[in-house]
């Protein structure tokens, strides 16, 4: 069974399930100090936190299903540009090894080449044109939600919290990160929904990859041996 992918591209893969998985986790448990101040806020202004909460959790829920369908998308181009990048260069590899002949068949099969060379190329930058363009519209999304609409929620909330006299103007940016992190935590799976496509296409690559080394491994082979009367024999 012949590899998708050059064994470089393999790695690149088994690095971002690793450096993912890492971040995920070290950015939950980071959280979870503060998440703690929750029980204070809830009991300091119960009726605010209950008006304020849902309606973040739909717009985040909202931001979040589109910028999962941007990043399926990007993903998808991704592997597409690493197919073709692949192709390109077995492509060159083989071309190399074969200029001599290229080089005797005439001018014809140099312009093929040439050709076949451009077309790759440009499929490639094609993709990665596409994907740029993706990625900067899900950062552009990411940053109006956290800019425009998550927190002025949160801190028209804080404010309130001020004018009532239940926190101190020094404690605002400690309660601002608590009820983010809290939302961060109630919506793990959409928010993440990105680094979770990549590492789920990044894990599906590599069990391909090594379900293609086992069979490599287990295919039947020819065994030589020398007897001492210098017989060579051969077993299937």
């Amino acid at each position: 069974k012949k590899l998708k992918f050059s064994p470089g591209i393999y790695a690149t893969y088994m690095d971002t399930v690793i450096s993912t998985s890492n971040d995920l986790i070290s950015r939950k448990c980071f959280a979870l100090p503060k998440m703690m101040l929750l029980p204070k806020i809830l009991s300091l202004k119960p009726l605010l936190l209950i008006q304020v909460f849902p309606i973040i959790l739909v717009v985040d829920s909202i931001k979040s299903a589109v910028l999962a369908k941007i990043t399926m998308k990007t993903e998808e181009l991704s592997k597409e540009k690493k197919e073709i990048e692949t192709i390109r260069s077995q492509v060159e590899q083989f071309d190399i090894k074969s200029s001599h002949v290229l080089q005797k068949s005439g001018h014809g099969s140099l312009e093929f080449t040439k050709l076949r060379w451009i077309e790759l190329t440009d499929k490639i930058q094609k993709k990665h044109t596409a994907r740029e363009i993706l990625k900067m519209v899900g950062r552009y999304l990411r940053a109006l939600y956290w800019l425009d609409i998550l927190s002025p929620m949160v801190e028209c909330a804080l404010a309130e919290m001020i004018a009532y006299g239940n926190i101190i103007s020094a404690e605002i940016m400690l309660y601002s990160r608590a009820m983010q992190d809290a939302v961060d935590f109630l919506l793990m799976r959409s928010r993440a929904e990105a680094e979770l496509s990549s590492l789920n296409t990044a894990i599906a690559n590599l069990q391909e990859y090594v379900v293609t080394w086992d069979e490599s491994r287990t295919r039947a082979t020819t065994q030589c041996s020398i007897h001492k009367n210098k017989v060579l024999s051969i077993n299937n």
